[in-house]
Formats: structure tokens, sequence, C-alpha cells
């Protein structure tokens, strides 16, 4: 699932870093035993640091590009470890780390061309300095649940490695990845997580309810995102003016320039009237409402459509609609991932699960006789060794399934039966397709 589903988000997480690695070929090898003739031990100490930091850092930044249906499931498990183990705070972060460091992170990062990441498989050089690097990010990523002292490394060379690691600020920075990707504020808050600070900055917003257009309606403000709340403020570390609940969030839009006769501005639909915002700059805004699009993916009302202009003198600007509450005039896009690819092969994955059938029909005969034995048998309850080794609920359902399975492998059986004979007529006797076998001497 998080190979397919967490495509994209590989890509722009990791995919930069990997090409620099493989296109400048620098030596990372540290293990004494493997140093080739004329290399620095510390020298390429100090690559590898460079390549782990660069690839690390740009890891525990990316949570706002995290794909919802992860976010969910991390989310999920992490609910469930606490519950689990009330007692032991580190289980909740072990339980996701172990998926998105061990199972996505690191199986990338050892293995890019799997992933579409890169072009080709690389070069003996290049695998071994992934290798390096997958096994520290791996290790890293479990320092939210391990102390310091801990490394899972058994060689010696990797140990003295991961001591340059061993800092407070990597175990903080790993956690505070953690907590973003696996908060949802939607759901029922388990009581024990803080809310986690997304992004703050300096931009102007429009008085609410004025029907004038003015520089006297546009105040500057310091505005500050948790995974709860976005709120704005006179100036940093004063009282919060105006607050949102996360979960209140509607929609993030852009605001059309003409409405107010302002650039970069956007709007953040809420429950109440619509607070409009005008960033610094087109990036700024753009940030804004991507990272206030992905903490508010999972609310439940988010509306579908909006209204790319403001509401002013009794009218929307861009529809000319007089009821304040009217519905928008244009679908929502904003967090919407624009280039998202599931490069799949059907034919190939198709042509698998048929190999995956074949190879068990034994396996499918068994369970089928087992059903039928189930289903006609009257007497008092049997071992299940007495039918088989399968656990079966249903028996009539699972046999009515194995029924059709089976009658597809049949009429899947017949082009394949006849292919095979085309290619073994046309192949030369005694090529691969056509082997000459006889006795054994």
């Amino acid at each position: 699932m998080m190979k397919i589903v967490g495509g994209h988000y590989l890509k722009v997480t990791l995919k930069p870093i990997l090409d620099e690695i493989c296109e400048s070929s620098k030596s990372c090898e540290i293990d004494p035993i493997k140093l080739k003739e004329g290399d620095n031990v510390e020298n390429n100490k100090e690559n590898l640091r460079y390549y782990v930091d660069k690839l690390f850092n740009t890891i525990v930044k990316s949570s706002m590009s995290c794909p919802t249906v992860m976010c969910d499931v991390f989310y999920s498990l992490r609910q469930m470890a606490i519950q689990r183990f009330p007692n032991d705070p580190h289980v909740q972060y072990s339980a996701v780390s172990s998926f998105v460091f061990l199972r996505f992170f690191a199986v990338a990062v050892v293995s890019p061309h799997t992933f579409h990441l890169r072009p080709h498989h690389p070069d003996p050089q290049t695998i071994r300095t992934l290798t390096l690097i997958s096994k520290t990010i791996q290790t890293l990523g479990s320092c939210g649940s391990l102390s310091k002292s801990k490394s899972s490394f058994k060689e010696t060379f990797m140990c003295e490695f991961f001591k340059m690691f061993q800092e407070e600020g990597y175990i903080i920075a790993v956690k505070k990845f953690l907590d973003e990707i696996s908060s949802t504020e939607t759901k029922v808050s388990s009581g024990t997580s803080e809310p986690v600070h997304l992004k703050e900055g300096e931009m102007y917003k429009r008085a609410q309810g004025r029907n004038r257009i003015g520089k006297r309606n546009f105040k500057k403000r310091w505005f500050c995102l948790t995974s709860r709340e976005l709120t704005y403020h006179k100036q940093p570390g004063k009282d919060a003016l105006y607050t949102i609940p996360v979960k209140n969030i509607l929609a993030v839009e852009k605001l059309e320039d003409s409405s107010f006769n302002k650039k970069n501005m956007f709007q953040v639909i809420h429950t109440e009237k619509p607070l409009y915002v005008q960033a610094n700059n087109c990036v700024e805004a753009n940030e804004w409402i991507d990272v206030l699009c992905r903490v508010s993916r999972c609310n439940q009302n988010r509306l579908s459509s909006y209204h790319p202009s403001a509401y002013l003198n009794g009218s929307w600007l861009c529809c000319q609609e007089t009821s304040e509450n009217a519905r928008g005039c244009k679908p929502c896009t904003a967090g919407i991932p624009a280039d998202i690819q599931i490069d799949i092969d059907e034919d190939r994955e198709t042509e698998r699960i048929y190999s995956l059938f074949t190879v068990s029909s034994p396996k499918l005969q068994k369970m089928e006789e087992a059903c039928g034995s189930i289903a006609v048998y009257q007497g008092p309850q049997k071992e299940p060794d007495d039918y088989s080794s399968f656990v079966i609920e249903d028996s009539v359902t699972t046999f009515k399934t194995i029924q059709q399975i089976k009658s597809v492998i049949e009429k899947l059986d017949e082009p394949h039966e006849k292919y095979r004979k085309k290619r073994s007529s046309s192949a030369k006797y005694g090529s691969k397709e056509n082997p000459i076998v006889g006795k054994a001497s």
C-alpha cells in the first residue's frame, strides 16, 4: 500500500538527494576491511555523514507531503499502541517509525530503482553507499523510542559512526515528525498528545464584515498554525485575537486579485465568515494554502465548491449571487496533488495473480473439499483437523468463491497452453525455449 500511495511522496522527498548520491560517486565506505587502496576512512565518514544528514533533514521536514491515507493509517496505529500499552509512551512512536522508516524510507533508499526513483540498478559502489545510508536512517528513525546509548548495529564500525548522531536534536526531530504524520484532530483525542506547531508568520488579514475596499480594512497580524487551531495575534507572543479550530475549516482556496485589488490573497472558509488573508509573496501564500489544506484534510464537512471572489455589497463578485450562503460557483482545487502517478503494469500484475492461483491450485482444491465436508456433514462437531487446516467461517460463500476462481483459471489455462505450444514449436531444437531433454548419464 505504501509503495503505491506514497510513490509521489517518495519522489518529491528522496529523489533529488538520491540523484545526487548516484551521480556523484563519492566513496562512503567506512568498513576497514572493504576499504580500497588509497581510501581515507575519515573523508569517507564525512561524505557519509553529509548524505545522512541531508536525507534525514529532508525526511523530518516532509510531514506536510505525507499522503492522507498514510497519515490516517499511522494515526490508527498510534492510537492502538496507546490503548494496548498505556504505560509505555515510547511504543506509540516505535509503532509508527517501524513502518515509515523501516518499511518505507529505508527500503526506498537502498533500492531506489524498484520505487521508480532511479531508472536503473545502481553500480556496486553506489549500492554500498545507499546501504550504509539506509542503515543509519533506519536506526535514526527509531531514536524517538530508544535511549541515546543504544543502537541496533552489529558492526563495530557502524556503532562508531552512529555516535556522531547521538544527540538530543535528532530524537526531538524524529518525534516531531512522527507526531505530525500521525495526528488527526478530527478524530477523538487521546488526551496525551500536545498540539504540533506547524507554521507561523506575519501576514495581512482583512477585517471581518466590512463592505468597503481600502487599506484601513487590512491589518498586519502574526499568524500561528498548530495541528489544532489557526490563530492570529497583534504581535508574536501576545494573546490570540481570533481562533479558528482546525476541525471547523471547510476549505482553503486562493482569492481572485480583483476582489480587493491585491495579490497573493487566499481565503480560509470555516463555519463563520471567510477569513481573507494576504501573504507577502506568492510562495508564502502557496505554502500556507498547502499546510492548511493538509492539516484539515480529514474534516468531514469539507466543501466541494467555493466562491473565488469575495462577498461585498450584498453579492458575490464572482457569480453575482445575492445570498451570502449561496453554494460555491467553482469546484475546490487546493490540496489535491496534481501529479500523482501510479506506475503499474496491469498485464504483468494480472499475470502474477494468475500464476499465484495456478501454483496454489492444490490448496484451493483442499479448501473446496473442506467446504463440502462442512456443508454436508450433519453429525457432532469435529475437530478442525478432520476437515483441513483452513479456518472457514462461511463454507457456502467460500465454496462459491473457489468455484468462481477455478472457472476463471480454466478459461485462462487454454490461451496460456496455446501460447506455450506455439512458442515451443517455433523455437529451435536445443535452444533455451526448446531444450534437448534426454536421460541422465
